[in-house]
């Protein structure tokens, strides 16, 4: 039964319950960016609605002595790109949070079924994140984590749309077709794991001591990995319109790439120093700028060919990225009026 206490309690902590929600979510992406986990979407969050809250209890006649007790008050949602991401994540959530409770819902589905599948998590801050100051104030709440891939959520909303949850809910006729659209999404999942094994296969083996085409952006990648400092890599890079670059002008095989940068190499990083330092005490600076100029560096891969580029070639550079308009253009720009202040 709800009361009239339970809402004035709502309305007192939602501004906590809020915070909360940011904050783990703040730290839910500082966790998969370490470990350059692929987001299908920006991850979700909210704190239950009152109206939902209402709703939910009288639908299925809930007694709480506390709004805290409703075990989703605060969600969040981890919308992955890739199936085999999804074990890693529930590591790092079991890893860094106390869980409460757990679930994988495809237990809940046997061989021949389809149905909703996700991970859910009910979790709090441990103890030493609650000797924080800035933190003390979560003490006692509690937050619903859901992981799951892309195709996993697109099932998810359009069988919330259809109400076709369970099998018994779908009418005999369409469901035949209803278990080809669950089995192609599960084949997306597959395939694209597929892909990225297939994909790393490839940057395994591919020798980029031989000079030859540089034909594609997994081989450019592997030659910045050997070429430039890890600490500058980004978790995304332009790879695919730093190829075309290249290649515009060109620098079009492995040899002409690594000819490049060991030439501008000691150029680039000294320019890469000098950009942070001039940087260092600039206001509204995106989060992740400020933690790399921090660590003295700005530039991530693409940036710093790019500025290779424009000391190799001069106004010959400078004409293509005016021509090409668009990121190229804007970039260059950008930096050089970043650089005169």
């Amino acid at each position: 039964m709800i009361t009239d206490d339970l809402e004035k309690e709502y309305y007192s902590i939602q501004s906590t319950c809020t915070a909360f929600s940011d904050e783990l979510t703040r730290q839910l992406k500082k966790l998969l960016g370490d470990r350059r986990i692929a987001l299908g979407v920006p991850i979700e969050h909210r704190v239950k609605a009152w109206d939902s809250i209402l709703s939910k209890s009288e639908r299925q006649s809930v007694t709480l002595k506390s709004v805290t007790d409703f075990d989703d008050l605060i969600g969040i949602r981890l919308i992955l790109l890739f199936t085999r991401d999804v074990s890693t994540v529930c590591g790092l959530i079991t890893e860094n949070f106390d869980v409460l409770e757990s679930e994988d819902t495809k237990a809940r589905l046997s061989e021949n079924q389809f149905g909703y599948q996700s991970f859910h998590y009910l979790i709090q801050l441990k103890d030493k994140w609650l000797s924080i100051p800035s933190m003390c104030s979560f003490k006692g709440y509690r937050a619903e984590v859901q992981v799951r891939t892309l195709s996993q959520h697109i099932w998810a909303a359009a069988s919330h749309v259809l109400q076709y949850k369970v099998e018994s809910s779908v009418p005999a006729s369409i469901r035949r077709t209803v278990y080809r659209v669950s089995a192609l999404l599960e084949t997306v999942d597959l395939e694209f794991d597929r892909v990225l094994t297939e994909r790393e296969t490839y940057i395994r083996e591919a020798d980029i001591e031989k000079s030859t085409a540089l034909s594609n952006v997994d081989l450019l990648e592997k030659m910045l990995n050997a070429l430039l400092p890890v600490r500058n890599k980004k978790p995304t890079e332009n790879y695919s319109g730093l190829l075309v670059e290249l290649h515009d002008l060109g620098v079009k095989t492995t040899g002409d790439l690594r000819t490049l940068i060991e030439k501008q190499r000691e150029n680039i990083l000294k320019e890469d120093r000098e950009m942070a330092e001039r940087l260092r005490d600039r206001d509204n600076l995106p989060e992740y700028a400020e933690a790399r100029i921090k660590n003295g560096i700005y530039f991530g891969y693409v940036g710093l060919v790019r500025n290779a580029l424009k000391n190799e070639y001069g106004q010959a550079w400078e004409k293509y990225t005016i021509s090409k308009g668009g990121e190229v253009g804007t970039l260059f720009h950008s930096l050089h009026y970043a650089g005169s202040g």
